[in-house]
């Protein structure tokens, strides 16, 4: 992933686009567990009562989901929910100077079978959890013959810029491998 990603920066900056570091005093490291506490309280809150007539209705990740949503207390769920709010108003202060950032969608490729239909969510927390528009796409193949795909970041309300801009990195990717998938 680490070098599909650098791939993909190049071939943006050989089709003009000028990248840079830049620096931020956002805490990713609370993120995961901050995200996973208020998405497990909510389940919770929504699935309670058909959880508690019939709990084997629910996929065994569902049903860790919904008793450690079960299992968190009201104050650690305020607690999560304050978090949430300071890391949303410093997520705010994206630069103006900044078209949007780029950053890998996931730490590893593509999964090769559609036994599992998602990956973590490490990757995409931090910006669904801040509410900022994202954009995901396809930028190559990796080494192992999957596909790896970058996320596009912007600044709130910045949707059409966003799609933009993603526009024009689908272009100059030019994308359109069509990976084998094993059932």
């Amino acid at each position: 992933m680490r070098q599909a990603f650098a791939a993909a920066l190049a071939t943006l900056r050989d089709a003009g686009a000028a990248i840079a570091p830049l620096e931020t005093d956002l805490d990713f490291s609370q993120v995961q567990p901050m995200h996973r506490r208020i998405m497990a309280v909510e389940t919770a809150a929504v699935h309670r009562e058909d959880y508690g007539r019939n709990p084997k209705a629910f996929g065994p990740l569902l049903r860790r989901l919904l008793d450690e949503g079960l299992g968190i207390s009201g104050v650690d769920y305020a607690a999560a929910l304050a978090q949430l709010r300071e890391y949303k108003r410093r997520a705010a202060t994206l630069p103006e100077s900044v078209d949007a950032l780029i950053v890998p969608s996931t730490h590893t490729t593509a999964p090769p079978t559609l036994a599992t239909l998602t990956g973590t969510s490490e990757f995409q927390a931090p910006w669904s959890c801040a509410g900022l528009p994202v954009v995901s796409i396809p930028c190559g193949l990796a080494a192992d013959g999957m596909p790896a795909a970058v996320q596009l970041v912007a600044r709130y309300h910045d949707e059409p810029r966003l799609l933009g801009i993603a526009r024009w990195c689908e272009s100059a990717f030019a994308f359109d491998n069509v990976p084998p998938i094993a059932k």
